[in-house]
């Protein structure tokens, strides 16, 4: 069986993790708001979650970029007091970033998942056939 989507190098598929595209086809529309995803790609029929417990890698990943926001920020606002550190400024700009940055990066934290999980596990001939009935299903419909 051919693929219809040939395999791509990992910095593109990171590329479209970052962008919110599908990392196998590159498609979009993969969200149907903002803290909701689709079960798999309108365009190339990719099922997202390959397994049980597959989204822990999107947690970890937007974990790690919590943890960078409040660290920017942390610096910041204590670089920007400085001698003197407004302590109480400090804390609510922390608190701030731990709240806001996860929420803004979300979608982003899974499609990257999505392209960190196909370069280290290959989609599998099996789920290849998979995608292409769910496509096949799609645009054909329901014909006798």
């Amino acid at each position: 069986m051919s693929e219809p989507f040939p395999r791509v190098p990992v910095s593109r598929m990171l590329g479209r993790g970052i962008t919110r595209r599908c990392a196998r086809c590159g498609g979009g529309h993969l969200f149907k708001r903002w803290v909701s995803m689709v079960e798999d790609c309108p365009r190339c029929g990719h099922r997202f979650e390959r397994e049980d417990g597959y989204w822990l890698g999107s947690i970890t990943i937007n974990t790690a970029a919590m943890l960078i926001g409040f660290a920017i920020a942390f610096v910041s606002t204590t670089a920007l007091t400085w001698p003197d550190p407004n302590w109480t400024l400090v804390l609510v700009v922390g608190v701030l970033a731990n709240i806001i940055v996860p929420i803004v990066f979300h979608p982003i934290s899974r499609t990257l998942w999505i392209a960190v999980e196909i370069a280290a596990n290959p989609i599998s001939e099996e789920e290849e056939r998979a995608a292409h009935d769910r496509v096949a299903e799609r645009l054909l419909g329901d014909v006798p």
